[in-house]
């Protein structure tokens, strides 16, 4: 072994080493969030408990299974379009899912913060949630005044979500998937939806489509890993799914928990293959 390979390999330990480091620190952090934030994982679970009317202990244990999703997604096994619309209609799994990460990640729970904070600075007014699972950002965003639209596949988190707003007396607009929205919004959010659905380019384009001139997007995505759902085709993007979205029109701000873009006003609104 050469000088060359030596350090190669010693690379390769130490960004183990630091990975490792990393998921360490970052369970201890989950551990005493869950720990100061108790009342706010009782609350997500009440939530489900009321509107189900599943018992108690069977609703803690779906919330707390790590796997809910990937067992239900096991389970469907979808291939066709069609076969995965169908799964996010028809399966609740992400009624827990997305409850309990909103409630015990804290990266998930102080993003929220974040995204206001941005929406204020930059006098956002109308906000669409693209793929917004039970609502939460909307839930927020609302709460504080701003002009919401929720979307998702019309069906069981469809629905919870729908009575969540009803619940708080919310205005949100709400709409399917599949159904035509307007290009009206000063800010979309995009949040861990890019690496599961089968084109994100032809997605990406629409959000862009939907923008405001100048407006934002606010995306969330992992090509490299994306978890149970992230498809796996959908891998050849790791490497170069920014440098698409900028030869689209959306200029990289900065990234923090979300990766920040804002659409240039000379952008090109056709495909990018």
């Amino acid at each position: 072994m050469n000088i060359s390979e030596d350090r190669k390999t010693l690379r390769n330990l130490l960004a183990r080493a630091n990975e490792l480091v990393y998921q360490v620190l970052y369970a201890l952090r989950k551990l005493i969030f869950r720990i100061t934030h108790r009342k706010l994982i009782l609350k997500s679970i009440d939530e489900i408990y009321e509107y189900t009317g599943e018992t108690r202990s069977e609703v803690r244990k779906r919330f707390f299974d790590l796997a809910t999703t990937k067992k239900a997604w096991e389970a469907a096994n979808p291939r066709t379009d069609e076969e995965i619309s169908r799964f996010y209609s028809e399966t609740n799994a992400y009624i827990y899912a997305d409850q309990r990460w909103n409630a015990v990640d804290p990266s998930k729970f102080n993003s929220r913060f974040k995204l206001l904070d941005f929406c204020r600075k930059n006098k956002v007014r109308t906000v669409l949630d693209y793929g917004a699972g039970v609502g939460e950002y909307c839930v927020f965003l609302a709460e504080q005044g701003f002009d919401v639209t929720y979307l998702e596949f019309y069906g069981k988190t469809w629905q919870f979500a729908d009575w969540r707003f009803k619940q708080r007396g919310l205005k949100v607009k709400m709409l399917p998937v599949g159904e035509d929205f307007p290009a009206a919004y000063d800010l979309i959010v995009c949040a861990a939806v890019l690496e599961q659905v089968k084109e994100p380019v032809l997605v990406a384009q629409k959000l862009f489509d939907a923008l405001n001139p100048n407006g934002y997007l606010c995306a969330t995505f992992n090509f490299k890993y994306a978890g149970c759902l992230g498809l796996p085709e959908n891998r050849k993007y790791a490497n170069n799914f920014l440098a698409i979205l900028d030869e689209m029109g959306l200029q990289l701000l900065f990234k923090d928990y979300f990766s920040f873009f804002q659409k240039r006003s000379h952008g090109n609104s056709e495909t990018v293959k």
